[in-house]
C-alpha cells in the first residue's frame, strides 16, 4: 500500500510532465527555429541543432562559433518553454482528473490540509489578510537579458502556449489559427535570431 501511494506521488508530482508531449512540443518549435535559420541563410546552423532522431552535426563548415552558441542558446530556451508548457498541461490534466488538491505543495493541497485540521472557510479567509506570499525567482547572473529580448521570449512563450492550447468549442484548432500562430512563432524566432 505504501509503495503504491509513494509511486503515485512520484508520478503525480508538481515537477512531473508527459515526456511524449515534451518531445512533440520541443521538436515542433525546434523545427520552426531550423526553418527560420534556413530562411535567413544559416542552413548549416539549422543542421547543427540537436534532434530527437539524430545527433547534432557540428563538424566542418561552421566557422562562427558565436552564431552556433547563439543558436544553441535559443534552442535551450525553447526546450525550457516546452518543458514548462508540458509540465503545466500535465498538472492541469491531473487536477481535472483527481481534483485541485491532487498535487502536493500547491494551493489546493494546502487548503485541503487546513480543512482537515478543522479550519473553516471563514477562518481561512480571515487569515489570508495576514499572509505574506513572495515570488522567488532564481537565475544565474549569466542568464540576464535585455528587456526587449525578455519581451520577445514572453511573446514567444504565449504563442507557444496558444499553439498547444487553443481549441474551439468542439475541441479543434482551425487551420487558420494554426497557420497564424505558426507564422507568429516563426516571426518571433526570426526576431530573436536577429536580436542576438
Amino acid at each position: 500500500m505504501f509503495l503504491q501511494s509513494f509511486g503515485s506521488m512520484v508520478v503525480e508530482s508538481v515537477l512531473a510532465l508527459d515526456e511524449d508531449s515534451l518531445h512533440e512540443q520541443w521538436n515542433w518549435i525546434l523545427g520552426c527555429l531550423r526553418d527560420v535559420l534556413a530562411e535567413t541563410g544559416d542552413a548549416e546552423l539549422a543542421k547543427a541543432l540537436p534532434s530527437a532522431h539524430q545527433s547534432a552535426s557540428i563538424a566542418g563548415g561552421l566557422g562562427n562559433s558565436v552564431h552556433l552558441t547563439q543558436a544553441y542558446s535559443i534552442a535551450f530556451q525553447l526546450l525550457g518553454m516546452a518543458e514548462q508548457n508540458s509540465a503545466d498541461q500535465f498538472r492541469k490534466a491531473i487536477e481535472r482528473r483527481s481534483g485541485i488538491d491532487a498535487l502536493p505543495a500547491l494551493w489546493g493541497d494546502s487548503l485541503r490540509q487546513l480543512k482537515e485540521q478543522g479550519w473553516s472557510a471563514a477562518e481561512i479567509a480571515k487569515q489570508l489578510s495576514n499572509m505574506r506570499v513572495e515570488l522567488v525567482l532564481t537565475a544565474h547572473p549569466t542568464e540576464a537579458k535585455r528587456a526587449t529580448v525578455l519581451a520577445h521570449h514572453r511573446r514567444l512563450f504565449e504563442r507557444f502556449q496558444q499553439f498547444h492550447q487553443s481549441p474551439d468549442r468542439d475541441g479543434l484548432v482551425s487551420i487558420a489559427q494554426q497557420d497564424e500562430n505558426d507564422f507568429a512563432v516563426r516571426a518571433l524566432l526570426s526576431i530573436l535570431w536577429r536580436t542576438g
